[in-house]
């Protein structure tokens, strides 16, 4: 959390219904409550009994006021609220509409990613909490890789590896992808009945959280002593690439070159590419900016982003290499939060 939040321009304050945009102003994470985001600065939680004393304990903390929604809410607080005031536009029509109501003497106007844009430059909390949910993915990773053996499904590793991402005190980042053989050919692949055999190769794509933020990695094992040509050399190559590329992840630089100088490396290759290259992680594993050959972003000075290019073969094979960066000035590999081995291992 940013110690100054500026509002949208041309009003009076903004109404924040997003957890995740809630948690990141004030601390608090419950199933019910907005925040009243003021111009000048003030931030007021509005959250029911449930929740009043964790509440108040934040709102020392955080700096931020406490009201209390009850039965008087709507008759005494609510009206209050006068001018122009921005809603998100992700809230449902329902929502609006309860707004509308209760905010009756206020002109409500959508705003379209006014606080996520402002979450998208990270802070050194926020770096240092990243730094640690990688870390802490990299060594489950090495703790999990015993567990592959003959025999063993898809959904019984991806059991055992969300317990060691929770190991935390937090949920994984997003539900982990497990996939062996051919499964591996699906980017989104959800961990199933498969049983892993000798000769065949694994992709595990996983992420952790600590104080909220979220790692993401991706990695590929080969299960038994002889793997195919075809499947190194296809790992040789996006090795070879994602490496280069990561080195182009520096501030005040286009991603749709970054993206456009991956697929074209890839030559013939590239239409086995069948996602965009990236994407920025935070609160929520995908956050800004967006990193692909369409995108108009621009990197910024501490957005923390993925490089994460990848080769499908329906039938056959997937490979996808993930690597998590934080975007400075200049590259070196400490920008590089990801540091479990990219070298295709053997197991």
């Amino acid at each position: 959390m940013k110690n100054q939040t500026f509002c949208p321009p041309n009003t009076d304050g903004i109404i924040i219904s997003d957890p995740l945009n809630i948690f990141y102003l004030t601390g608090f994470m419950g199933s019910f409550g907005i925040v009243l985001l003021k111009k000048s600065g003030q931030k007021i939680l509005v959250t029911d009994g449930r929740y009043k004393l964790t509440a108040q304990e934040l709102s020392a903390k955080k700096q931020f006021h406490f009201v209390l929604f009850d039965e008087h809410f709507n008759t005494r607080f609510a009206p209050t609220l006068r001018g122009t005031w921005g809603i998100e536009d992700t809230i449902t029509l329902r929502t609006q509409t309860q707004y509308q109501q209760w905010f009756c003497n206020a002109d409500l106007v959508v705003q379209k990613n006014f606080i996520e844009q402002q979450r998208r430059t990270k802070t050194t909390f926020e770096i240092e909490s990243t730094q640690a949910a990688a870390t802490h993915t990299d060594e489950c990773i090495k703790k999990l890789l015993p567990c592959l053996k003959v025999g063993v499904t898809e959904a019984e590793i991806s059991n055992i590896l969300r317990n060691l991402l929770e190991q935390t005190g937090e949920k994984e980042s997003f539900e982990n992808i497990i996939a062996f053989g051919e499964n591996s050919a699906k980017p989104h692949h959800e961990p199933g009945l498969k049983k892993l055999a000798r000769n065949m190769p694994v992709l595990i794509d996983c992420g952790s959280r600590v104080n909220g933020y979220c790692s993401d990695m991706t990695r590929n094992f080969w299960f038994g002593d002889t793997i195919s040509s075809e499947y190194e050399n296809a790992y040789q190559t996006l090795f070879r690439i994602q490496s280069t590329a990561n080195e182009k992840f520096v501030s005040q630089t286009p991603v749709k070159g970054i993206a456009l100088f991956v697929r074209a490396e890839l030559g013939a290759k590239n239409e086995f590419f069948i996602h965009s290259l990236g994407h920025g992680t935070g609160l929520n594993v995908h956050e800004a900016p967006s990193i692909s050959k369409k995108s108009t972003e621009v990197l910024q000075t501490n957005d923390i982003v993925t490089n994460e290019p990848g080769l499908y073969f329906d039938g056959k094979f997937g490979i996808r290499i993930e690597d998590q960066l934080v975007v400075k000035e200049a590259f070196n590999e400490n920008n590089v939060l990801t540091r479990f081995s990219k070298e295709l291992i053997k197991i």
